[in-house]
């Protein structure tokens, strides 16, 4: 993948993720704590209760922000990448590109991309 695709990604992830998430947790919650509005003149309820039945709310809260951080660590396996081609002065051959892809870890990525960010930061 290139860094454009990336960013793109990673952005929409943030876009719909965190609010998406937001909103399954305060609707998990409302439809928890409803019932035990009504009851609350006869004192309080059992929180521990509540609690655990809150947990799976949490998990799936939690669940649409997982491809942010994956993307996030690609963004920045990106970077690592055309920080290695730059300071080992690399040229695009082929043992390089397989140096980079066993060795570095750039296996995902657009190998000619980070040759191109790397001519363009020096």
């Amino acid at each position: 993948m290139t860094h454009s695709t990336l960013q793109i990604l990673f952005y929409v992830t943030i876009a719909f993720g965190l609010p998406g998430s937001l909103l399954v947790m305060f609707w998990w919650g409302k439809r928890l704590v409803t019932p035990y509005l009504g009851k609350a003149d006869q004192g309080w309820p059992n929180l521990d209760k509540l609690f655990l039945q809150m947990l799976p709310g949490l998990a799936l809260g939690i669940l649409p922000t997982v491809p942010m951080f994956y993307f996030s660590g690609q963004l920045q396996n990106v970077s690592h990448c055309v920080d290695v081609i730059e300071f080992n002065k690399m040229a695009n051959t082929a043992e390089n590109i397989r140096m980079l892809r066993e060795d570095f870890g750039c296996t995902r990525l657009d190998i000619a991309d980070l040759f191109a960010r790397a001519a363009r930061r020096e």
